[in-house]
C-alpha cells in the first residue's frame, strides 16, 4: 500500500527558499525557474497548511513562461497544471489543514472529497471525485457514452440511477455539460425507439436466412447431394447412349 511518505513539510519550520510572494490580490514570481517541490511548498504556506510528498515523488524544474504575476484567484489553476503536467494530483487529507502530492496513476485507491453539487466544483484540474443522480436515461447507457471523454486516469462507475465520475474538476465540468443534454425525457424516447428498432431487426435477420446463408451452413451437405445428382445423372446418360449403340430403342 502507497502511503509511506518521505517528506512532511511544516509551514512553521520550512527552510526551502521562496519562489514566488503575495502583493495584494497578486502572485509575484521571483524567478522563471524553479523546483516543482519549491511551487507547491510556496503554495502550501500561502494557504497555512502541511505538505506531503509522497515517497515515490520525483522533483523537476519548472519554468514560467511570459509575465511573472499571477492573479491570486487564477493560482490553484495554475498550480493544478503544472502537476498535472508532471503526472501529478494534490489532494487534501481528510480532517486536516494537509495536501498530499501524489502521482496521478494512484488517484483511484486514494480516498478524497466527494462532491455532489456540480456549482461546488472548483474551477481548476484539480482531481476529484463526483456523485450524480439520473432523472431519466439508464446510468450504463451514460456511463457507456462518457468514459471515451474521461482523462487518462479518469474513471465513471455506473449503479442504477447514478453514476460516479473520478476525474479532473474542469472535465467533469465538461461531461456533465453533455449528460445535463442526454438525461431528458426526450433523449430517453429517442433511445428506447432506437433499441425497439433494433430489436426487430434483430428478429427479422434471425428469422429469414436467405439461399447463401443455407448454403454456407450446409456446404458439406450440398457438396455430397451435388455428387449424388451428377453420378445418377451421369449414370443414366451412359445407360441411355450404350442402348441407342446396342440397337435398342
Amino acid at each position: 500500500m502507497k502511503l509511506l511518505l518521505s517528506l512532511l513539510i511544516l509551514l512553521t519550520s520550512s527552510s526551502m527558499a521562496s519562489v514566488l510572494t503575495a502583493k495584494g490580490d497578486k502572485i509575484v514570481f521571483s524567478s522563471s525557474e524553479f523546483k516543482l517541490s519549491e511551487l507547491i511548498t510556496d503554495y502550501a504556506k500561502l494557504n497555512t497548511m502541511n505538505l506531503i510528498f509522497d515517497s515515490d515523488f520525483k522533483d523537476q524544474s519548472t519554468t514560467l513562461v511570459g509575465t511573472k504575476t499571477i492573479d491570486k484567484t487564477d493560482f490553484a489553476l495554475y498550480i493544478s497544471m503544472v502537476l498535472m503536467d508532471a503526472g501529478y494530483v494534490m489532494i487534501p487529507v481528510a480532517e486536516t489543514q494537509t495536501i498530499n502530492v501524489i502521482a496521478a496513476r494512484d488517484i483511484r485507491y486514494r480516498s478524497s472529497k466527494i462532491y455532489k453539487d456540480i456549482n461546488s466544483l472548483p474551477d481548476t484540474f484539480e482531481h476529484v471525485w463526483f456523485l450524480h443522480t439520473l432523472k431519466h436515461i439508464p446510468a450504463g447507457i451514460v456511463a457507456r457514452n462518457m468514459r471515451p471523454l474521461a482523462s487518462r486516469y479518469g474513471r465513471i462507475i455506473d449503479h442504477t440511477d447514478s453514476i460516479m465520475i473520478s476525474d479532473t474538476a474542469k472535465n467533469v465540468k465538461l461531461m456533465m455539460q453533455i449528460i445535463s443534454v442526454m438525461d431528458t425525457p426526450e433523449h430517453l424516447k429517442g433511445w428506447e425507439e432506437i433499441q425497439k428498432l433494433n430489436e426487430k431487426n434483430k428478429k427479422v435477420l434471425t428469422k429469414s436466412k436467405g439461399i447463401l446463408d443455407i448454403l454456407g451452413d450446409n456446404t458439406v451437405i450440398f457438396l455430397v447431394l451435388f455428387c449424388l445428382i451428377g453420378g445418377i445423372i451421369g449414370f443414366g446418360t451412359r445407360s441411355y447412349m450404350m442402348k441407342i449403340i446396342e440397337g435398342g430403342w
